[in-house]
């Protein structure tokens, strides 16, 4: 039995078991980006045939990220991978975890730009969020003379916009409120405790109380966004 490896054979089995499992681990990965993105399709599929109904997405999420013992982000980048990549196979050079990187990118030219970067270089997934953090735009602070422009106009908490209901039965002691951000709830006239108040203004401004989850870059953050209900 020979005791050394044919000098002029080795390389090119080398080379080829790495082809073999490069192409394997680039197939795994596409085929994980692919189910992401229909898991992101059958969501948002959902939530269009049920958007008549108040808060149902907010519902779905919770739903399915209990039963599914994910995540809810993890859910929400899957439907927003769906909608920026509206292509069947998306992911034919990046994995699901380049994917979420740069769905955080708000600005589509400047993710544009690091997907083919990250492309161009191979770069893996740490590389390209080091690189997303060396090119957010730095920070701006505006200046201005007259410092009323800056200021946000604020109302009271917990007053929402009275709806008439037209595609919901309500009972005799039910209201429907616009809570904002295309949310709306029934609530019974007896639930109102005291200072909330219900307005039936047709144009009014909403105030929320709101907790910081991540900053994204110079534009884009996560929030948990308190409604004022303990329904949604």
């Amino acid at each position: 039995m020979p005791n050394k490896i044919a000098a002029n054979s080795y390389p090119a089995l080398l080379q080829k078991i790495r082809n073999e499992i490069d192409g394997a681990r680039r197939a795994i990965e596409y085929t994980r980006a692919l189910a992401y993105w229909n898991v992101g399709r059958h969501i948002s599929e959902d939530i269009l045939k049920n958007r008549t109904r108040a808060g149902y997405g907010d519902f779905l999420y919770r739903r399915l990220a209990g039963d599914l013992n994910m995540g809810e982000r993890s859910l929400q980048r899957a439907a927003q991978f769906h909608r920026e990549y509206p292509i069947p196979s998306p992911a034919t050079q990046l994995s699901w975890a380049h994917y979420t990187e740069l769905l955080s990118i708000s600005d589509k030219l400047r993710r544009k730009r690091l997907e083919q970067w990250a492309i161009k270089e191979g770069a893996p997934r740490d590389r390209l969020r080091a690189k997303i953090v060396q090119s957010r735009p730095s920070a701006q602070i505006l200046k201005s003379s007259n410092p009323q422009i800056l200021t946000p106009k604020k109302g009271p908490l917990n007053i929402y916009q009275q709806l008439k209901p037209s595609l919901v039965q309500l009972g005799q002691d039910e209201i429907l409120l616009d809570l904002g951000f295309n949310v709306w709830t029934i609530a019974g006239r007896a639930d109102l405790q005291a200072g909330q108040v219900v307005d039936t203004r047709a144009k009014m401004s909403f105030t929320y109380r709101a907790y910081v989850e991540e900053i994204i870059d110079g534009d884009t953050l996560w929030a948990v966004i308190d409604l004022g209900t303990s329904n949604v």
